[in-house]
């Protein structure tokens, strides 16, 4: 897709201006740029020819996810389009009708309730519903399924463009509705033989990606300097290893102080359900503070917005991206990367790792060694570290003098070699006594001359 954008006219502009958001820009440049190719103006688009810029020019040029987000923006801006009388035809019919779920499927969902997070149950939903439309479209018996007929499903997944973790969670989503049908007795074939473990493709392994040590200090100095709270946010971030999502989350008084004076930043429940404590310095105590400042005392997030909500992802991705405009790594600055960053650091100055799994509150060892993988600067202190003890260990060696065995305390070791071996059978305890007799008499006259 070609990087120049269309220029947008003034209606767009000012409908960016009140709701700017990560893809709304590039996707009303690509609606324009299609505008300009048809030579068409928007008071005459229909919803027949919106459709046709949805499935053909969107799909043509860009990936499947980012065709959603693009289609999503054009259709708000429509919308705001229609609101001010100045488009044909109402936008929201654009808006694609969910596939009705499966009554089978809404039972599954029921039980799930009882003892899943909301959101889980809310991505079973999605991947059960998308299931049950192919097996609709297909018109394919669910309780007959076969083996064949599944992996004409995996191909489908494919041909989507799904990335291989999403691919995995609907193998994996599917499977646990399929065991949950067999033991119903709604199923003949069994769920393990349907998708089996080496349906679950590769999930590739990202190395960490911290800053670099100069836009480290760099980024810090400007969020120091910065007036805005959600810079400040963004620091705490930083210097916590929180995620985005618990950033957000932080209850107004997050300060937990122990019995001995300690500081520590109390982390509320986040992806995988657990709280943590999380050791702060005596400058983000301050910070939090500053952070309290900006609300009233009946606030009860550390930062939000109007009417006591949290704030989204997308305006602290944007409030870092003001800040990092101009600071230039192989890698886009995500708020993520901070969270890399910290942990890798920490690694770095010789915290052991299930130190920094507490941290970062991972369940298992693994999921740290992800996210904060072995550093080039451990690697080189611990393998200087290696060398100095190598020298030490040689320095001694060669400080002691080798002198090989004297002939005469050879004959020595040889008889009491005998005697340990030989002697100790009683049977061949005299004539080992012999041998040893006359060793000594030789070793006598070899003294002698």
């Amino acid at each position: 897709m070609p990087r120049c954008r269309t220029p947008l006219p003034q209606t767009a502009s000012t409908f960016l201006s009140c709701h700017q958001n990560n893809t709304s820009s590039a996707a009303l440049s690509q609606f324009y740029r299609w505008l300009e190719i048809k030579q068409m103006p928007i008071s005459a688009v229909t919803a027949q020819q919106m459709g046709e810029l949805f499935e053909n020019h969107l799909r043509k040029n860009l990936q499947l996810s980012t065709t959603r987000g693009y289609r999503l923006s054009i259709i708000h801006y429509l919308d705001w389009l229609y609101n001010k009388e100045q488009l044909s035809f109402n936008p929201k019919t654009l808006f694609r009708q969910p596939y009705p779920l499966h009554h089978k499927a809404r039972i599954f969902l029921g039980m799930l309730k009882t003892t899943h997070k909301p959101s889980t149950c809310r991505q079973y939903k999605t991947y059960l519903r998308n299931f049950h439309q192919w097996v609709d479209k297909n018109q394919i018996c669910l309780k007959q399924i076969k083996r064949r007929q599944i992996e004409q499903w995996f191909q489908r997944l494919n041909d989507r463009g799904l990335n291989p973790a999403t691919r995995c969670k609907f193998l994996i989503t599917v499977r646990v509705y399929l065991r949950w049908l067999f033991e119903q007795e709604k199923l003949y074939e069994s769920p393990e033989e349907l998708i089996r473990t080496n349906d679950l493709p590769k999930l590739p392994q990202y190395l960490p990606r911290p800053l670099p040590c100069a836009i480290d200090i760099e980024l810090q100095r400007r969020l120091r300097e910065s007036n805005n709270k959600l810079h400040q946010a963004l620091l705490l971030m930083r210097h916590s290893g929180l995620r985005v999502g618990e950033l957000s989350s932080l209850p107004r008084n997050c300060i937990h102080v122990d019995s001995n004076e300690n500081s520590f930043l109390k982390v509320p429940l986040g992806k995988l359900n657990n709280e943590r404590l999380v050791p702060i310095t005596e400058e983000m105590c301050q910070l939090i503070g500053k952070l309290q400042s900006y609300h009233k005392i009946s606030s009860t997030y550390l930062i939000e917005q109007r009417k006591k909500e949290k704030v989204p992802y997308r305006k602290l991705a944007h409030a870092l991206r003001q800040v990092t405009d101009d600071l230039v790594t192989e890698q886009p600055i995500t708020t993520h990367r901070l969270r890399h960053t910290y942990a890798t650091t920490l690694l770095s100055g010789g915290m052991s790792l299930v130190g920094i799994m507490k941290l970062l509150g991972h369940r298992d060892y693994r999921m740290t060694l992800r996210y904060a993988a072995i550093t080039q600067e451990t690697i080189i202190r611990e393998y200087h570290q290696a060398l100095k003890q190598i020298e030490a260990m040689y320095g001694k060696l060669q400080n002691h003098k080798y002198e090989p065995n004297h002939p005469i305390k050879a004959i020595s070791d040889i008889c009491a070699w005998v005697r340990k071996t030989i002697g100790d059978n009683c049977r061949h305890k005299h004539e080992a006594d012999l041998i040893v007799k006359r060793m000594q008499r030789i070793q006598a006259q070899i003294e002698q001359l």
